[in-house]
């Protein structure tokens, strides 16, 4: 990612950048991945090319940017086991090729079990979905933490509810829009 930000703070009005990552290039060491990203900018010479990987080095003017975007590119990919190459001329454009080895075995997986508290009440709460599927799944996940659950598939439905004695001190979870559902308060029955 540093490589294309680079690219992009450098190219001009007339340059592009692309990408390219291939198996099958010709790398210096077998067993690598090629991951390729070239401009058409302005180029650089061979004395800046030589420091660009260099901790705070930039061509940018002062107050823009730090420096270390592309010595943390070199830095991650030394860390990877892998080669990064600049090739650049003035007038002519750029290209990184980053060689990273190719992992053959497959990754561990570690399964860690966190488990949180899950605070639950013993309030009522009415659901009111349209969605069959959200309304079900709102309410087995509610039920399950011992709240009381009224469930209503529609706006006409949810008024009903609200309306009865054991709704009277019930908490809502309606959706957005539902259907058949006018503003107006319910009267009890």
């Amino acid at each position: 990612m540093h490589v294309v930000v680079s690219k992009k703070d450098l190219l001009r009005v007339l340059g592009r950048c692309q990408g390219v990552a291939d198996k099958k290039s010709t790398m210096p060491v077998l067993g690598n991945v090629l991951l390729e990203v070239s401009d058409t900018g302005c180029g650089m010479s061979a004395d800046t090319a030589s420091h660009i990987f260099e901790p705070f080095f930039t061509t940018k003017e002062d107050g823009v940017g730090t420096g270390l975007g592309l010595s943390m590119v070199y830095g991650i990919v030394k860390q990877h086991d892998g080669h990064i190459n600049v090739y650049s001329e003035v007038g002519h454009g750029t290209t990184f090729k980053i060689f990273l080895p190719i992992v053959e075995r497959s990754v561990e997986k570690v399964e860690l079990a966190i488990q949180l508290p899950l605070l639950g009440g013993t309030e009522t709460i009415l659901v009111a979905e349209d969605e069959e599927g959200l309304r079900n799944l709102a309410r087995d996940i509610l039920e399950g933490l011992g709240y009381t659950v009224l469930l209503a598939s529609n706006g006409e439905e949810a008024l009903k509810r609200v309306a009865r004695p054991q709704a009277t001190k019930a908490r809502f979870i309606i959706t957005l829009s539902m259907p058949t559902a006018e503003p107006r308060t319910p009267e009890p029955t």
